[in-house]
C-alpha cells in the first residue's frame, strides 16, 4: 500500500511498460481515427482493405501509427521532468523491433515539446482548432492532448492525407479519440506504478 517492497524500474523501463500494456487499444485508436474519416469506410474487414481501397499505403499507416503511439505516451509523461519524459518515451519506442522510414524521434519529440510550450508553428488551418471537451481532467495539464491532436494533424495528415479537410472539420471527434487513448495508456501507467517505484 505505501510501496514497501515494490520492485525498482530504470524510467526507460518504465515506458516501455506503459505502451506493452496499452498497445492494443491505442493502436486501435489510431487506426480508428486515421480510416474513419472516409466517406462510407467498411471496417467489417477490418482496416486495411479501407487504406487499401482510399490509396493509403500501408507504410504510410505504419508510421501513422508510430507516431500517434509516441504522442499518446509524450502526452501522458507530461508530468514528468522534460529529461525524464524523453527517457521514457524513448525506451518505449526503442523496444519495438522495426525502424520506419520517416520516423525521427528526436524531431518528434522537440516539435511536440514546442507544441505544448506554445512554441510550434501549427498549419494555418489548424491554428484555430479548439475542442474544450477534449481536455485531459484527470492530468495535471489538461489541454495537451488538444495540442497534441493539432500537432498530429499539422505535422502528419495534412501532409499524407488526401481527405485532409475531414480531420480540420471533425477537429472535435479526432481530439476526443486521442484523449480516450491518452486516457487508456495513462490507466495503464497508474497500474504499473501501483506495482513498482521508478529508478530517481
Amino acid at each position: 500500500m505505501f510501496g514497501f517492497g515494490k520492485k525498482t524500474i530504470p524510467i526507460r523501463e518504465y515506458g516501455l511498460w506503459v505502451l506493452k500494456y496499452s498497445d492494443e487499444f491505442v493502436s486501435a485508436d489510431a487506426l480508428r481515427s486515421l480510416g474513419s474519416r472516409f466517406p462510407d469506410y467498411d471496417a467489417s474487414r477490418g482496416w486495411t482493405p479501407v487504406f487499401e481501397k482510399n490509396g493509403v499505403p500501408i507504410s504510410v499507416v505504419k508510421l501513422y501509427l508510430r507516431i500517434y503511439a509516441h504522442c499518446v505516451l509524450q502526452t501522458v509523461f507530461k508530468g514528468y521532468s522534460q529529461i525524464h519524459r524523453r527517457a521514457m518515451v524513448h525506451g518505449a519506442i526503442s523496444g519495438i523491433a522495426d525502424t520506419l522510414a520517416g520516423y525521427d524521434f528526436s524531431k518528434t519529440f522537440d516539435e511536440l515539446e514546442a507544441a505544448f510550450d506554445d512554441r510550434y508553428k501549427f498549419d494555418s488551418k489548424v491554428e484555430p482548432l479548439n475542442n474544450s471537451e477534449a481536455r485531459l481532467h484527470f492530468m495535471a495539464y489538461p489541454n495537451v492532448g488538444i495540442l497534441a491532436s493539432k500537432y498530429l494533424i499539422s505535422s502528419f495528415i495534412i501532409p499524407n492525407m488526401a481527405n485532409r479537410q475531414a480531420f480540420i472539420d471533425d477537429f472535435k471527434g479526432y481530439s476526443m479519440a486521442f484523449g480516450s487513448a491518452v486516457a487508456t495508456a495513462h490507466r495503464a501507467s497508474e497500474q504499473i506504478l501501483s506495482k513498482v517505484k521508478l529508478a530517481p
